[in-house]
């Protein structure tokens, strides 16, 4: 971080920035050596197993990261998840952890999926920017 000419923080440009692509490739590497299928065209899973494990390791670390700020999930008598807090406070280092463990697993359901994550991140990405500033040129709203 360093400090712009307004006196706020900001992101240097020489640090390499996040590719979706290399990354979501890395992932498929990883994946075909544990002998995981990575589909090269979109398509639904159609083994329940395997639909329920992708399901599963999305959850797990969506919940660790729930756990490192801070909340336990509660099931409600609903059915609905309530997170309440824990009381053994918040750890930036376990969420930091998470928030990898997360970017693997939904890399590896993508790659499952045969979902291109760059191009879905980029379309919500510039859907949520036309929302937020209907006027920005760079999201094309």
């Amino acid at each position: 971080m360093r400090n712009s000419s307004n006196g706020t923080a900001t992101r240097s440009r020489s640090r390499k920035q996040l590719d979706l692509i290399e990354q979501q490739k890395d992932i498929g590497t990883m994946m075909e050596l544990y002998e995981q299928d990575v589909r090269p065209l979109p398509a639904m899973l159609t083994d329940p197993k395997e639909r329920l494990l992708t399901a599963n390791l999305v959850i797990e670390e969506a919940l660790e990261f729930c756990v490192a700020m801070g909340f336990n999930a509660v099931e409600q008598e609903d059915g609905s998840i309530k997170l309440v807090e824990h009381g053994r406070g918040a750890n930036l280092v376990e969420a930091a952890d998470a928030i990898g463990d997360m970017l693997v697993v939904d890399l590896g359901a993508a790659n499952r999926l045969g979902i291109d994550a760059e191009h879905v991140f980029n379309e919500v990405n510039r859907s949520n920017m036309s929302k937020t500033w209907a006027h920005c040129m760079t999201c094309n709203a």
